[in-house]
Formats: C-alpha cells, structure tokens, sequence
C-alpha cells in the first residue's frame, strides 16, 4: 500500500490523542506531492508526467502492482490536475488541497475511547473540498436541464431530442447527488452553509431524517445524563456562538448525528449551549465565538477562523490548559503561564507545568482569552 514520507508535527500532550497511527497516507501534510515525487510548486507537465510514471508500476497488469495504489494515484493526479475548470478558479481542487495541507501541521489529532476514535478536523476538511466540486456540478446540471426545458417550450429543439437530454442529465443529476451523500455523511450543515446550497436542496431530506433528528433533540433533552457519558465529537459550522456552561439549560441546531459505541458525533450550527460532558473534541473552521466557563472539560478544541474564551469561576480542582493561536493573541487574567501552558494563578505551586494538560486548545486565526473570575456576571451564561 501507499506510504507517505511526511512526518506528523506532535502539538500534544496527554488526552489520550493518538496523532499518526491511524492516519491514512493520503491524509498526511502534502502527502499528494511527496507520493508523486514532485515539488509543491509542480507544473501541470511535471503532475502528469510523474503520474504516468507511478501509474505504470501500480498497475494491476504489472508485476508487483495494486489496483487500489492504482486508483489512489489517480485520485491524486486528478485534485492536483484540478483548476477548477468551467466552474471556476474557485472550485480548484488544487488550490482547496494546499489550503488544507497548510493547516495539516497543526490540527492533525483526534481522541480515543475504546474502538473508536474523533475525527480530525482535516479529515472533514478533505470531505468538504471533494463535496464542494460535486455541488457545483449539480448546479451546472440543473441550470443546463433547465436550459433544455426553455428550448422545449420554445420549439427550438424536438421532443425526442428534448427528453433524450433531458433523461441524461438527470441521471448524471442524481448520480452527482449519490455522490454527494456519500461523500458528505456527516456534512448536512456544512454544505448549507458554507456552501450555500438552497432551501430548496435541503428539502430533499426525506421526512424520515428529518423525524428522526427530531426524536435525537427531543430524547437528548429529556435524558441528558445518558449522553453526558459519552465521548463528544462535535464539527460546528456555525454562524454563531457555541457555549460549554455548567447551568442546566441546554439548546443547539442538529444537523446530523452518530453513535459509534462509547462516541458521540454531532454536527451543530447557530448558537448552540452544551453542559455536562466530561470530554469533547470540538471542531470548526469558523465561528464568531467559543465560550467555556466549565472548569471540568477536558478535550481538545480546534479552531480554523474564530475566538476562544475560558471563564472560570473560582473553585477548586483546576487544571492545567495548554493554548496556542498561530495568528492572534494569548489574553490573559488571574492565568499563570509557562511556555504555552496555563493555570489559574493560585493553582500555579511548585511543577505545576508538569502536569498533563487537561484540555488543549489550537486556533490558526483568532484570539484566545483565558479569565479566572472570582464573582460570575449575570450573563457569564448566555451567549445571546
């Protein structure tokens, strides 16, 4: 099977984050130019060539050979090949492949319980370019279907030419959209709203799914002790601000969700407050803002675009938290520090910095503000 060289930056400690013996080759920092062999800058002659010639030794035909390296290799030539054609500099895949391998240095982790592990924040960013493309081809088929249907009216084409066009781009219409389902398994909220796909798009979901996201909101309300066991998997996809509080109360936009025994992943948009879990793994590409004021989560957190705010209220039991923010700022009040880790400051006695860090938080852009407060405001709670 296909190997990548590229190595795995460690930015962890502790969290039971396993960082690389799970990740697929093709998974790995700019693994698609280090399998070819070729340069990041690589021109469009240099991709083909190199592609020819590793094509030719994967080959089922040759000795040696393996038709899924085959098919890998060709999955590579054709997102490095990809400009983004008719659709568009901004549908190449190359481009959205770079984008994320840039950020591959850093957010490259996931957690474990049992059997089962979180997904890692580029693993969904890699699903979002291939579904990105996909959607923008539906909207070329049903513009062109439409297209047809005007010519139909207008007699400009036959009837038999008509719907024999027509059978054809519905097929590959509906093909598109398999593909896209498939492709997008836990991505409803992402392709709403990053991808600003049409309320008209969003109606396709069957009455079934829709019964079905309701009876997970209704049940989590109702009994929210039995998923508070489980280890969080959370992608955010905002626009919003998302809160992990100790009150009560409880509220959030499903998209999706999943159960893989002891883990628990969902897919959550718009203003969202969560309690209760002991151990998370929070993911987005943007939001306008993280809020914890729960001193007892543990996790990690990773943040593309957007802020994060801890605000502890004073008690006892705290642990140490370990911040970086690639572009932004480290705020701090009542927070000693050492190195990139941080604990309240009446907690910081003798090797403090030599605890594992209890939660763990990376943001690429964005501000990180880390408050220990003595008396809780009115609003510490609501991020409304």
């Amino acid at each position: 099977m296909i190997t990548s060289l590229v190595p795995i930056l460690d930015v962890n400690r502790g969290n039971e984050i396993d960082l690389s013996s799970d990740i697929n080759p093709l998974d790995k920092p700019w693994a698609y130019y280090q399998i070819l062999g070729i340069s990041k800058d690589a021109t469009y002659d240099e991709i083909k060539r190199a592609y020819r010639k590793l094509a030719m030794k994967t080959h089922s035909d040759r000795e040696g050979g393996n038709d899924e390296d085959f098919k890998q290799i060709a999955l590579i030539k054709n997102v490095l090949l990809d400009d983004g054609g008719e659709l568009g500099s901004e549908y190449s895949l190359r481009t959205e492949y770079d984008e994320i391998c840039s950020l591959s240095s850093t957010f490259t982790q996931n957690i474990s319980r049992g059997e089962n592990k979180t997904q890692r924040l580029t693993e969904i960013l890699l699903e979002e370019m291939r579904t990105k493309r996909k959607i923008a081809e539906m909207k070329e088929l049903k513009a062109e279907i439409g297209k047809i249907k005007r010519q139909l009216e207008r007699g400009k084409i036959t009837r038999n030419e008509g719907q024999t066009q027509l059978a054809a781009l519905q097929t590959a219409a509906e093909k598109t959209i398999e593909t896209i389902q498939s492709n997008a398994q836990t991505l409803n909220a992402t392709i709403k709203a990053r991808f600003q796909i049409s309320d008209e798009h969003r109606e396709e979901l069957s009455q079934k799914e829709k019964s079905k996201l309701e009876t997970f909101h209704s049940d989590f309300q109702r009994n929210p002790s039995y998923y508070h066991k489980k280890l969080l998997d959370v992608f955010y996809t905002g626009p919003g601000k998302f809160q992990f509080g100790i009150s009560n109360k409880v509220y959030f936009e499903i998209e999706n969700y999943e159960f893989l025994g002891e883990l628990l992943k969902l897919n959550l948009m718009g203003d969202c407050y969560l309690s209760g879990f002991s151990q998370v793994h929070f993911k987005s590409s943007r939001l306008e803002q993280l809020l914890v004021t729960d001193s007892n989560l543990k996790g990690l957190i990773e943040i593309v675009n957007g802020d994060v705010k801890i605000k502890y209220k004073s008690a006892k039991g705290y642990n140490v938290i370990k911040a970086q923010t690639l572009d932004g700022e480290i705020k701090l009040e009542g927070f000693a520090k050492e190195g990139d880790l941080y604990i309240p400051e009446q907690y910081a006695t003798k090797n403090w910095q030599n605890q594992k860090p209890h939660l763990e938080i990376l943001v690429k852009t964005g501000d990180i503000d880390l408050t220990q407060i003595r008396k809780v405001p009115e609003n510490v709670y609501s991020i409304k």
